[in-house]
């Protein structure tokens, strides 16, 4: 497929850490964003990043693309895009929908992750709580719709992580014709070696290595699985729990972990985070709400570990219980459950891991990903 393109801009919620130093931040949409830089420089004479900064910054990655911190959120970053970027790009891409409403031009697209509005995020607790939980389901719900109904009929495109937004758009608006705008184009990893696999199944196990590289948030269901570990601990002398990430919930898990040897909690570069998923047996995704194509959920495929998620958002896109992971309700007991059942059979693990890598080495490498991206660009 043979393209090239003067300019083309991503606008990204993001990227770069947002003081300004050359440190790339750590997520989801950042190895996303980090992924079509990979993808598109090659392709294009000028690739510009423009995301949210808590100073105003300009610099070159280490990948070539130039990078644009705007001090602010959201409607600075439109402004900068109206005055700077409109009508100078051959193709926009956005990261977060909702900023397409301020962007322009000949094939804009916009990346949508999953549907977040499936759950709700409350730290306070009583009467608080119940007014933001009727402002949550009625004015924020409505908010949504509308201003979601707006950008849609907007965008040339919009590529879909899972299969639950476009659903969710079809049963909404079904006057309208979507299927003009709708492409499904799942997350994505680097699937190892066969080699590497076959090593690694055959090794003899005497520690099992459980990995939750998750964002330390409720959303991601990290205490929940910090009081998962603390319960089961002492059952599984063997075992060794390895959670990777960062967030607000760090020290309420490490309280709940205190004196727990064999639980580590860590912050690793995306290097370390595959060199871990490598090392895992046990993959666990327990996310409670608002979830894509999981990249943590990919990278344990690919990395030939057994996989143990939640039914939630897009992950039932990606496993298919009991061949190539296990997914359950998100609650503590199924949880606890299906953790303890992988703990204990080696034969299960192996199967499951096996699948999980032919899945994602046919379905979700970086590869098919490039190629399907390239596609709806070229549209």
């Amino acid at each position: 497929m043979s393209m090239s393109y003067n300019r083309i801009c991503i606008v990204a919620h993001g990227y770069m850490m947002r003081d300004g130093s050359k440190r790339r931040s750590l997520g989801g949409i950042q190895t996303y964003v980090e992924a079509l830089i990979r993808l598109l420089q090659p392709l294009s004479r000028e690739l510009v990043i423009v995301q949210p900064g808590d100073v105003a910054f300009e610099m070159d990655d280490p990948l070539g693309a130039r990078v644009i911190g705007v001090p602010g959120y959201g409607r600075p970053i439109g402004r900068y895009y109206e005055k700077e970027l409109a009508g100078k790009c051959d193709a926009t891409i956005c990261t977060h929908l909702p900023w397409a409403q301020w962007c322009s031009g000949p094939r804009l697209i916009s990346i949508q992750h999953g549907i977040s509005w499936d759950g709700f995020d409350s730290r306070t607790r009583g009467f608080v709580r119940s007014l933001r939980k009727v402002k949550y389901e009625h004015f924020d719900m409505w908010r949504n719709r509308w201003m979601l109904r707006k950008i849609l009929t907007k965008l040339d495109r919009i590529i879909c992580v899972d299969l639950n937004f476009p659903n969710w758009v079809r049963a909404t608006y079904p006057a309208h014709n979507w299927e003009a705008k709708l492409r499904y184009v799942p997350n994505f990893g680097d699937p190892i070696g066969a080699a590497d696999l076959e090593a690694k199944l055959s090794k003899k196990e005497d520690q099992i290595t459980v990995l939750i590289a998750r964002r330390f948030e409720l959303i991601r269901g990290l205490p929940l699985m910090a009081q998962i570990v603390n319960e089961i601990y002492d059952d599984w002398p063997n075992a060794r729990f390895v959670f990777a990430g960062w967030g607000a919930q760090k020290e309420r898990m490490q309280e709940i972990l205190r004196g727990k040897g064999r639980c580590e909690i860590v912050r690793l570069s995306p290097e370390d985070v595959a060199k871990a998923n490598v090392a895992a047996d046990i993959v666990a995704i327990p996310t409670m709400w608002s979830e894509g194509t999981s990249f943590s959920c990919i990278e344990g495929m690919c990395a030939g570990a057994a996989v143990l998620a939640t039914s939630i958002g897009g992950l039932g896109n990606i496993i298919l219980p009991g061949y190539n992971g296990l997914l359950v309700s998100p609650v503590y007991e199924e949880i606890r459950d299906s953790l303890q059942t992988l703990l204990g059979d080696a034969a299960l693990r192996r199967a499951l891991a096996r699948n999980g890598y032919e899945t994602a080495q046919t379905t979700f490498s970086r590869a098919v990903w490039g190629t399907r991206i390239l596609k709806v660009l070229s549209e």
